[in-house]
């Protein structure tokens, strides 16, 4: 029966023949055999050289005699061209000797006419010998590509390379082997092929015995399968002083007992690790003899190393114990993570990230560091991590604090002079000379009249008047006592709490709205004695001045600015002629609206409250629709709340 995969697919068969019911028959017999084919018939010389070129098939069929033409002059036109098609000679009658000849000439087979019940088998078989010849062939074109590729790669390759047998001789070495054979004068033939290995290597590489011995033990669990690699770095003298090699043994990938021995010459790097020892060394020594906690993180956050300082940092003010590999974010207050984060990642951008920041010790103890994170980068210009430092600078940060209070008290005492200037010259001249007036009047009236009453009456007002301003002054010199005194952090919305329950009764009375939003800003570091009054004195104001026909409405809302804390406070009240009474409104004494009571000191005290947290106010007002205030606090109160543990 014919091969399945042959009668599969279609053969392409060149039939040479000039008799008629002779390739009629071959036709029927090869019908008969099931094959597929395409079969071509040529009966001269011009006919078959043309099908070669066009036709191209894949066997050809030759009659022995044609005329002017035969079998034996068609093989060699084949052999010219250059195809390597199987040829069956399909004939009446041959020698035995020609059959033998035109085999060994090239012929595949030949086929008898009348024996043509073999000639299906012969097709067979003469193309499947033909297949499996091209196949050996692409094999071995193959394996001489690889082998060829194999060698250029070893010797390619700036390690010293040898292929060893099971018995763990050398069986091949590489180009950097031979020249390191021809460097140490071995004068071993074949650069070392056929002998052991680890004699060659101790004369070549003067491996030490210990050395040796581990060699020894390695190599042979390599080859046995035990290990998939063995290595082991050795040092050798040479007349350029001494040199490292990493030898490097594996198992021959082909399955083969035998491994494939490596030799890299290390010297570089181990020279290269010597001097980052010792850089590192005298890195660590200034690490750790510098005033600075000092901490490198890599991409990812994670703690690569860091100094004592840094230890102890965290240990006291963090409560927590540094180590290495761990993430840094875990180390900072959760509500402080997100602007850590953002620190780190304009570091890694190259950003400078520097500010002040404190710890509060409890007892009034404390302690102040100047902050940077900076991003390191690699001599490629790539980051590979940021150090974050601190500093303490308490000292220095104290006798600034209290450079600059002596200094706002300063400028403070000048305001305060001019201020009690102007209460002198008018506040407190106006009841005195009324007093002294009265005084006279009272000198020259009768025990018993009328007027010495009135004069009384006059004059006990006129102390009162008196006795009001020298109130105010105190109240005002108390205020600038206390600047600056008892800070702490405040919660904004608890001061509104406290106000809205001391006056509980007027906010029930007037229907009052009190709307707040101070989620961008819940609290700040500022004196909570003042915050309570500049809040007091507005809420205060805008119950007293409201629209009569309208509830009255105020919003309060913090946001953080830049560095500063900006609270803003609105009403709907009756507003201010900002054009006529602007540049007094915070007048001392100052009054625009005479149709409630009171005496122009709750404004005054909101700036100098204000102006003493060194603050700044703005007004914005509109009359029948209400006023604005607009409170900016430096990032110097702000700051010492935002920037604890950080």
């Amino acid at each position: 029966m014919p091969d399945a995969q042959l009668t599969s697919r279609h053969l392409k068969i060149l039939h040479l023949e000039d008799v008629a019911t002779d390739a009629a028959l071959v036709d029927i017999k090869l019908n008969d055999s099931g094959l597929l084919f395409e079969k071509l018939l040529v009966e001269d010389k011009a006919g078959y050289i043309n099908a070669l070129q066009t036709f191209l098939p894949d066997i050809i069929l030759s009659d022995h005699s044609l005329p002017s033409f035969s079998s034996v002059e068609a093989l060699n036109i084949l052999k010219q061209s250059g195809l390597k098609v199987p040829f069956i000679l399909v004939t009446a009658t041959v020698s035995e000797e020609f059959a033998v000849d035109i085999i060994k000439d090239g012929a595949t087979d030949y086929v008898l006419k009348d024996r043509m019940h073999r000639l299906p088998s012969a097709i067979i078989n003469a193309v499947e010998r033909k297949e499996a010849e091209d196949l050996i062939e692409s094999n071995l074109i193959k394996l001489r590509e690889a082998s060829e590729t194999q060698t250029a790669i070893l010797n390619a390759l700036p390690p010293s390379i040898a292929l060893l047998n099971e018995a763990g001789k050398i069986v091949a070495v590489n180009q950097s082997w031979r020249a390191l054979a021809l460097q140490n004068n071995l004068g071993i033939p074949n650069y070392g092929a056929g002998f052991n290995y680890l004699t060659i290597a101790e004369k070549a590489m003067a491996i030490d015995k210990a050395s040796i011995r581990h060699i020894d033990k390695g190599l042979k669990d390599v080859i046995a399968g035990h290990v998939k690699e063995f290595t082991i770095e050795y040092s050798a003298n040479s007349p350029a002083g001494k040199i490292w090699f990493q030898l490097i043994a594996a198992p021959l990938a082909d399955g083969t007992k035998g491994a494939v021995v490596l030799h890299i010459n290390i010297t570089d790097r181990k020279k290269a690790e010597q001097q980052l020892l010792q850089s590192e060394a005298n890195l660590r020594s200034v690490f750790e003899n510098t005033d600075l906690c000092i901490a490198f993180y890599d991409t990812d956050f994670n703690i690569v190393s860091f100094n004592n300082n840094a230890y102890d940092f965290v240990r006291d003010y963090l409560h927590q114990k540094l180590k290495a590999g761990k993430n840094a974010v875990k180390y900072f207050p959760k509500n402080r993570r997100a602007s850590v984060r953002n620190f780190f990642n304009k570091a890694s951008n190259n950003e400078p990230v520097f500010y002040e920041t404190f710890y509060d010790l409890g007892h009034g103890n404390i302690v102040w560091f100047d902050v940077n994170w900076v991003g390191v980068k690699n001599e490629k210009g790539e980051n590979i991590g940021v150090i974050l430092t601190y500093k303490n600078i308490t000292k220095s940060k104290n006798a600034d604090i209290e450079r600059e209070k002596i200094t706002a008290d300063l400028i403070q005492r000048n305001k305060d002079l001019e201020q009690f200037t102007y209460i002198i010259s008018h506040n407190l001249r106006a009841p005195v000379a009324n007093i002294i007036g009265l005084s006279n009047l009272l000198q020259g009236a009768d025990n018993e009249t009328k007027q010495r009453a009135d004069v009384l009456n006059a004059l006990s007002t006129s102390a009162n008047n008196l006795d009001e301003v020298i109130l105010d002054l105190n109240h005002i010199l108390q205020v600038n006592r206390e600047t600056h005194e008892n800070a702490e952090s405040v919660d904004i919305a608890g001061i509104i709490g406290d106000i809205k329950t001391s006056i509980n009764q007027q906010i029930a009375k007037e229907n009052v709205t009190i709307e707040t939003d101070f989620k961008e800003v819940s609290s700040f570091f500022t004196l909570k004695s003042y915050m309570h009054s500049i809040l007091y004195n507005l809420i205060i104001n805008s119950i007293k001045y409201r629209r009569i026909d309208v509830p009255p409405i105020i919003s309060i809302k913090s946001l953080l600015k830049d560095d500063k804390v900006v609270l803003t406070y609105r009403d709907n009240g009756k507003g201010i002629d900002m054009d006529k009474n602007g540049k007094h409104l915070f007048g001392l004494y100052k009054r625009f609206d005479f149709t409630v009571d009171g005496k122009g000191m709750g404004l005054f005290m909101v700036k100098v409250q204000t102006e003493n947290l060194d603050g700044t106010i703005t007004v914005q007002s509109e009359l029948n629709k209400g006023t604005e205030f607009k409170f900016e606090f430096p990032a110097s109160f702000n700051a010492k709340a935002i920037a604890m543990g950080i």
